[in-house]
């Protein structure tokens, strides 16, 4: 079913950067889309290794993605993003997802986890035919509240700078297709992505 069109049917709410701004955690996304796909970094990502060929996984980037989300020692946890609009329809984008990919056991005493923390700044919100089209230019990504874990709190003092080394590909957009005062639902490319208000 189109998860969508079933908000849409049972609501006459219009998209607009009033109703967007806010904090949300993401409630549901596309079967077989990885959680941490959320996030505008991965978007950007994904443009810039367009084309490319990974042997290690056999594939291109969207198959990196399938293998990353099924490793066992990764785990998803919660995934935010907070906006913030103006009247103008421009602000700042800021996403969350938690993030362990180490596990600490006996044969391994190293463990990494952390919030990847993601900014852009909103460069433009356009209402177009019902949605609301959110234009987004990725600044930075780093890791943030790791809870004193001594290795991500090392590399916490580390910011990655998306914008720069991503070119073109850190301009991105998401439209949004449905909202209103406790849920969102997203579109990025074929991904569909609903966030409930926090």
């Amino acid at each position: 079913r189109d998860i969508i069109k079933d908000l849409k049917d049972a609501s006459e709410n219009q998209p607009t950067a009033e109703l967007v701004s806010g904090k949300w955690a993401l409630a549901w996304c596309d079967p077989g889309v990885e959680p941490f796909r959320s996030s505008p970094f991965f978007w950007a990502f994904k443009a810039a290794a367009a084309g490319f060929e990974f042997p290690l996984v056999g594939g291109g980037i969207s198959d990196v993605f399938e293998f990353t989300g099924s490793i066992p020692s990764v785990y998803v946890g919660e995934a935010t993003q907070e906006l913030a609009l103006d009247e103008t329809g421009t602000g700042r984008l800021v996403s969350e997802v938690f993030l362990q990919v180490m596990r600490r056991n006996r044969a391994w005493p190293v463990e990494l986890k952390g919030a990847m923390r993601t900014e852009s700044v909103v460069t433009q919100a356009r209402e177009n035919e019902g949605t609301l089209v959110v234009d987004l230019h990725v600044e930075s990504t780093r890791i943030a509240d790791t809870n004193g874990e001594a290795l991500a709190s090392t590399l916490a003092n580390i910011t990655f700078p998306s914008g720069d080394a991503l070119g073109a590909s850190a301009d991105v957009a998401m439209t949004v297709e449905y909202v209103d005062e406790s849920v969102r639902a997203t579109r990025v490319g074929s991904m569909v992505f609903v966030h409930v208000r926090v």
